[in-house]
């Protein structure tokens, strides 16, 4: 299947950082910046994560309709991704995200239990137009 590359523009920022090592809470928190979908409409996240003593960690998108908002939206179409369950093993994860015509995201990961030795999550993204 090939891709039809856009005039005048390119379908591929980059690899961004979005977030080095945080640690995990047992609520849900932002990981990185707000990430601005206007002129994209896929969003790869790269996730490195140590488990360390964390149990039971997942991830997931929101939407928000302004920079700044503080009114966060459930995306329909995405569900949460359990990173891992238990006490999981390390691993590098990589998902792509069609985010449609929200116009920013925010990354948010809470862990079930939360060890002694919180577990992290390492993030980079790369946004895309298809």
């Amino acid at each position: 299947m090939s891709q039809r590359i856009g005039t005048g523009r390119s379908n591929y920022t980059n690899t961004i950082s979005q977030q080095t090592a945080k640690a995990l809470t047992s609520a849900y928190v932002t990981f990185g910046d707000e990430i601005d979908m206007r002129k994209h409409n896929k969003l790869g996240v790269n996730i490195s994560a140590n488990c360390n003593s964390s149990l039971d960690v997942d991830f997931k998108l929101v939407t928000i309709t302004a920079s700044g908002e503080t009114t966060e939206f459930e995306i329909d179409s995405l569900s949460v991704k359990h990173l891992w369950v238990g006490s999981g093993s390390d691993s590098d994860i990589h998902y792509e995200f069609d985010v449609g015509t929200c116009l920013f995201i925010l990354l948010k990961a809470k862990a079930g239990t939360v060890g002694v030795t919180a577990g992290t999550l390492t993030i980079s993204i790369n946004k895309k137009i298809i």
